[in-house]
C-alpha cells in the first residue's frame, strides 16, 4: 500500500535550500487484518520545483525514506490472566453461596468493556449459563469480575469462563447434598464469631456472679440461724 498526498508550501518564501511543506495522509483505508501487525509509515517526497529541479534523492528514496514513524494502534486487547478463574471456597454444598473471581487483563492502549460468559459444567458435559456480563478494564491493567454461584444440585461441577475465543476453567468441585441443620445450629452458625464469643463470655461471668452471690447469701443465712439458736439456748438456761 503506497498512498500519496499533495503537500502545501508553508509561508510565502518559495525559494531556498530548506522549504517547509505540510500534508495529510489518510490511513483509514487500511484493512483490519493489517492492523494486527506492527505497522510503519515511511515517507518520501517526489516532484520538481518551479525551475524543474528534482527533489533531493539522497535520503529521500524508497530504500531510504525521508521520514519513518511506527504506528501505535489504540485499541483493546483482552485476555484472561493465567489461573484467572478462582472460587472463594474449595468445598461446597447445595444452596451454599460462593464467589467466582475472574481476572481480565487488557494489554491494549485503550480501555474498554470486556464481554465475559460464565457457565456451569457438570461431569457429563452438560452446561448452563451462570452469567453473561461485561467488565470495564483500563489499558495496561487487570480488573476482577465477581459472580455469585449457589449450586442447586449435588455432584462434580466446575466453572468455565469464555472471553472472545479464550476459555479458562476451574477444577471440578464435588458439591455435597445440603446437611439438615437444627434451628439452634443454624442460628449459631450464622452469628458473627466475635459477637458469639463475647456473648458466651458475658454469660459465664453472669453465672459465676450469681453462684458467688448465692454462696454469700447462704453463708449469711446460716450465720443468722446459728445466732438465733444460740440466743434460744441462753434464754432456756435463764429459765
Amino acid at each position: 500500500m503506497q498512498p500519496s498526498a499533495d503537500v502545501e508550501l508553508d509561508g510565502e518564501i518559495g525559494t531556498g535550500l530548506r522549504l517547509e511543506f505540510t500534508g495529510v495522509i489518510d490511513l483509514s483505508g487500511i484493512e483490519r487484518q493489517f492492523l494486527q501487525e506492527k505497522l510503519v509509515v515511511k515517507m518520501r517526497i517526489d516532484g520538481r520545483d518551479i525551475a524543474g529541479n528534482q527533489f533531493e534523492r539522497d535520503g529521500n528514496s524508497v530504500a531510504f525514506p525521508s521520514g519513518v514513524w511506527e504506528l501505535e494502534q489504540h485499541t483493546t486487547d483482552f485476555s484472561l490472566e493465567q489461573s484467572g478463574v478462582e472460587l472463594s471456597k474449595s468445598t461446597l454444598e447445595v444452596d451454599e453461596n460462593t464467589i467466582v473471581q475472574i481476572h481480565v487483563r487488557n494489554d491494549g492502549m485503550l480501555g474498554g468493556d470486556a464481554e465475559v460468559l460464565v457457565e456451569i459444567v457438570d461431569l457429563s458435559g452438560q452446561r448452563s449459563q451462570l452469567a453473561k456480563t461485561t467488565v470495564y478494564v483500563e489499558s495496561q491493567s487487570v480488573s476482577t469480575l465477581l459472580v455469585d454461584w449457589k449450586p442447586d444440585a449435588p455432584g462434580l461441577q466446575r466453572i468455565e469462563v469464555t472471553l472472545s475465543e479464550t476459555t479458562d476453567k476451574t477444577e471440578f468441585v464435588d458439591v455435597k447434598p445440603a446437611k439438615e441443620r437444627g434451628l439452634l445450629e443454624d442460628a449459631i452458625g450464622a452469628t458473627n464469631p466475635w459477637i458469639l464469643g463475647t456473648t458466651m463470655t458475658m454469660l459465664c461471668i453472669g453465672v459465676l456472679f450469681t453462684l458467688s452471690w448465692l454462696r454469700v447469701a447462704t453463708a449469711k443465712q446460716g450465720d443468722s440461724e446459728l445466732d438465733l439458736e444460740f440466743e434460744d439456748d441462753e434464754f432456756d438456761d435463764e429459765y
